[in-house]
């Protein structure tokens, strides 16, 4: 019986650990990754007013030296 237990629950871990990995490397998949680069400050020293939605709400930086 501890054998036949052990069969099972190691297909089910397979098959959700094959799922999870065909969702994350097939696209569309579940992340992904875009670059945009803005200005927050304008020439004329004003700053422009961003307009975000939920969807695009997520942010994250990054510093580069110059």
């Amino acid at each position: 019986m501890g054998g036949v237990f052990t069969i099972l629950t190691t297909c089910i871990f397979l098959t959700w650990f094959a799922m999870e990995v065909i969702e994350v490397y097939i696209p569309p998949g579940k992340h992904f990754v875009t670059q945009t680069l803005s200005v927050t400050q304008t020439l004329n020293s004003s700053w422009p007013l961003q307009q975000l939605d939920y969807n695009n709400f997520f942010v994250a930086y990054k510093l580069q030296a110059l």
